[in-house]
């Protein structure tokens, strides 16, 4: 009754109850919906943001496979509606997959390309890097395919390459032709040198042109290259020989001669080397003379030649009132003999703990206080007034030694009173030379030696020395003064064999060395050997020995006349029309005018 009351009420109002209660149905309904709808596309939008999130992870890690099926689900008119902020990570998959299809089709085609007749090697190095690049780009599931048949043919190419570098190996080191044996005839010779050259030569080409990936070691050519070097410098040591034999045809004088053999650089040829071994023992047009004085040469006048006799031949004195001593001279020799060192015996005291002192008077040994006493002498480099007298310690640290050059001195026996009116200075250095004492220090005998040498090589009348006469003395002379430059001693003072230093000792050891290298020399039986008294005659270059032994002259001289001509020991003399014994190819002959 009451609700039939309210009905009534609600229709009297304008509001059927039937309507209203519709209404109410549909605004609830229409509410859910619209919530389900809300929550939905909340859900929807944060799984298309996770889906986003695992597509971009799959590109980064290069997994096309994922990728495509992520997409898959992305890219659909749904998420596109309630996700569209996803659209751009779809584009940069899509571009993602398309470049990986680009890269694996341009791969596949560039090694079909390969495979079907191209090489590997034929690529440069930076295609191979770009191909190699683009396959370690792409995933294992498109790489892994390609990557093998990529590692095939370099394989394939790597294993025919290697076949082809060591055939040109083997073909390289194919055995060498043997050296020819030269025969001593230039023209054939030179024809067998050039013609082997020319067989060895192709390989020097073959090796310097093979292709680069061989990596060929130096070390396959170098017998090529030593044989190669050996014919050229044979054949020009040949021709320099051919020409060298059409020069000494024309030439016409001595200087001409030198300079023809000294500029024939045959060393290389063995046959003409042996031919001109005489080279080294030419002397300079200057010298000549003085050479051929050993074989009986003398270009001295009359007087000088008897002057010269009396002291070369008969030991007479080197300084006469004719050929006198200048100032200079006697200075040196008023040096030689008034040098107290050269006439005093000293004991050199030396200790164990480095003290040196020289005295004139034996030490004397105290056996009970166990000690050394000495006087230093004035000569003493180390004596002052202050450490004259000296005492040292422990006899069993010190030693004694005898230091006497006056033992030299009255060896050569001779005084400074009688030295230019009896001294031979070629027979004092001979006795200089060969002395030998114990006692005596060396550098005392090069003192000695050195002012006897300066005296010879200041004379004005070099004609009395009898250096000239004396090939021995003068190479002597040359080695003693390099022995001295090289050791930095001024012997014109003498006293240095009582200096101490190690650079004298040094000196001193060297010094008694070359004088026991030296001995057995004798200067003045040289001399005596080599004065010739052939008298005064001029001189002229008259032709050669030839290659066989015959002299070739360029003008008449008449059978029985002497001539001089090389040998191995230097000058000799033979007549023309007899046999010129031990004669050397290409030496010049002279004859007396």
């Amino acid at each position: 009754m009451a609700r039939r009351k309210k009905k009534r009420k609600m229709h009297r109002q304008g509001f059927p109850l039937g309507i209203q209660r519709r209404t109410v149905i549909k605004i609830g309904v229409l509410l859910l919906v619209t919530l389900l709808l809300c929550g939905g596309g909340v859900l929807c939008r944060k799984r298309a943001t996770n889906l986003e999130s695992e597509l971009l992870k799959a590109i980064e890690l290069n997994h096309p496979d994922r990728v495509q099926s992520i997409k898959r689900v992305l890219d659909t008119p749904f998420y596109r509606l309630v996700a569209p902020q996803v659209q751009g990570s779809i584009e940069l998959a899509n571009r993602k997959l398309t470049y990986l299809q680009a890269s694996c089709n341009r791969l596949h085609q560039r090694l079909s390309n390969i495979e079907n007749g191209g090489r590997v090697s034929a690529l440069t190095i930076a295609e191979r890097a770009g191909i190699e690049r683009e396959l370690s780009s792409l995933p294992p599931k498109m790489g892994t395919p390609l990557s093998k048949r990529w590692q095939a043919l370099c394989n394939r190419e790597q294993q025919v390459l290697q076949e082809q570098k060591q055939n040109f190996i083997n073909n390289l080191q194919r055995p060498l032709p043997a050296m020819p044996p030269l025969t001593g005839s230039p023209e054939q010779d030179l024809a067998v040198c050039r013609k082997q050259l020319e067989e060895i030569r192709p390989r020097l080409s073959e090796f310097y042109t093979a292709p680069k990936s061989f990596n060929l070691s130096q070390q396959l050519i170098e017998p090529v290259i030593k044989q190669s070097r050996e014919l050229q410098a044979t054949t020009a040591a040949i021709s320099s020989y051919m020409l060298f034999c059409d020069e000494i045809q024309r030439v016409r004088s001595y200087q001409r001669h030198v300079e023809a053999v000294r500029r024939c650089n045959a060393a290389a040829y063995e046959p003409a080397a042996k031919l001109l071994s005489l080279a080294p023992l030419l002397p300079p047009e200057n010298e000549v003379k003085s050479a051929l004085q050993k074989v009986g040469y003398l270009t001295t006048n009359e007087q000088q030649q008897l002057a010269a006799a009396q002291t070369l031949l008969k030991g007479g004195p080197t300084f006469t009132a004719e050929y006198p001593a200048v100032a200079e001279q006697a200075h040196m020799v008023e040096n030689l003999f008034t040098a107290p060192s050269l006439y005093t015996k000293l004991y050199q005291t030396t200790t164990t703990y480095g003290v040196t002192a020289y005295s004139e008077i034996k030490p004397r040994f105290d056996y009970d206080d166990n000690r050394v006493y000495l006087t230093r002498s004035h000569l003493d480099p180390l004596q002052n007034l202050e450490n004259r007298r000296v005492r040292l310690d422990d006899i069993d640290r010190v030693s004694i030694k005898v230091i006497d050059a006056s033992l030299l001195m009255k060896h050569i026996n001779i005084s400074k009173k009688t030295f230019f009116l009896k001294a031979n200075v070629a027979n004092l250095l001979t006795q200089v030379l060969n002395f030998r004492h114990n006692d005596c220090p060396a550098l005392a005998q090069a003192y000695v030696y050195y002012t006897l040498l300066r005296l010879i090589d200041n004379h004005q009348h070099t004609h009395m020395t009898g250096v000239r006469h004396c090939p021995t003395l003068r190479e002597h002379a040359i080695n003693f003064i390099q022995l001295v430059r090289r050791h930095n001693l001024d012997l014109s003072i003498p006293g240095a064999w009582l200096n101490n230093s190690p650079a004298i000792q040094k000196a001193e050891n060297d010094f008694r060395a070359w004088f026991t290298t030296q001995a057995g020399a004798d200067y003045t039986a040289e001399i005596k050997s080599n004065f010739g008294t052939l008298g005064r005659v001029g001189l002229q270059y008259s032709g050669y020995i030839n290659a066989t032994g015959s002299p070739v002259l360029f003008r008449e001289l008449p059978p029985g006349t002497t001539v001089w001509y090389m040998s191995a020991g230097g000058f000799r003399a033979g007549a023309i029309g007899s046999p010129l014994e031990q004669s050397l190819p290409y030496s010049p002959i002279f004859n007396a005018l």
